[in-house]
């Protein structure tokens, strides 16, 4: 049988990291505390993993909505069609992992479907009376 490895540390020591182990960018409203607990570092890590992944899910929301948008300024409703079914089930998983507001995400999803439903704007259509 071989022999374990051996222990970084002494028995007896700090089971925590180093302090340099926390170099990750932090906002200007997040302070950099080590915990007292070990199990308030395992929430840290995994809110800082967790933060970082909402960002890139949301951030693709935004990406595809704008994408969506500037389908339909162009005019090219067949884009923007085939874009919508990708955009509506991004926003559904979103909701359901709560990385928004499930209102938020009907919300969005049915003002993409109006603007979409209303076509092209023409010059003479307006809210002039």
């Amino acid at each position: 049988m071989l022999p374990s490895p051996p222990r970084s540390q002494p028995t007896g020591a700090s089971c925590y990291p180093p302090a340099a182990a926390f170099n990750t960018p932090v906002s200007d409203n997040e302070t950099r505390t080590m915990p007292n607990k070990r199990a308030a570092l395992r929430q840290m890590r995994k809110d800082r993993w967790r933060a970082l992944r909402n960002h890139a899910v949301i951030s693709e929301l935004r990406t595809l909505t704008k994408r969506f948008r500037s389908f339909l300024a162009q005019q090219n409703r067949e884009e923007a069609t085939r874009l919508l079914p990708l955009l509506m089930h991004q926003f559904d998983r979103a909701a359901s992992k709560g990385m928004i507001h499930k209102n938020a995400a009907s919300r969005t999803k049915s003002r993409l479907m109006r603007q979409l439903a209303k076509g092209p704007q023409t010059a003479s259509s307006g809210t002039a009376r």
